[in-house]
């Protein structure tokens, strides 16, 4: 959509059942999640087309992206695991210089389990069933 008229700039096919949207403001390209593809389409921002299609797990739903590392994090519905995309690398960003890539890998896959099952369980206590009223 333009930012100054609000109109429609370009219609862009991806896979089946898109399902959720990521822009990286680094690199202008926006990420979709194809829930019934099992992959991700990569849309160019400065040409509007789909750019490549990366392969995740089963069912991908949600994306985000991390600014400061430029990872993509997609979650798989149907396997229960987290796709990593363009993972830091043990150089990059701060607080992982001199670390081996492998334990960076470790490290944010913890934490992007952390989170997801952090929220899961708020979600699963915050559902709480009301006591029988007396009549």
């Amino acid at each position: 959509m333009s930012n100054s008229t609000n109109a429609v700039v370009a219609t862009v096919p991806v896979g089946r059942n898109p399902k959720s949207v990521a822009y990286d403001a680094g690199t202008g390209d926006v990420f979709v999640t194809n829930y019934g593809s099992s992959n991700v389409s990569v849309i160019s921002g400065a040409t509007h087309a789909e750019v490549a299609t990366i392969d995740v797990g089963m069912g991908p739903g949600g994306v985000a992206i991390d600014a400061a590392t430029g990872a993509i994090y997609v979650s798989n519905v149907y396997q229960g695991t987290i796709s990593v995309i363009g993972s830091p690398q043990s150089e990059s960003g701060p607080g992982f210089q001199g670390l081996p890539a492998w334990i960076v890998y470790l490290v944010v896959l913890i934490v992007a389990a952390a989170v997801v099952t952090g929220l899961l369980f708020y979600r699963y206590r915050t559902r709480t069933k009301r006591p029988p009223t007396e009549p």
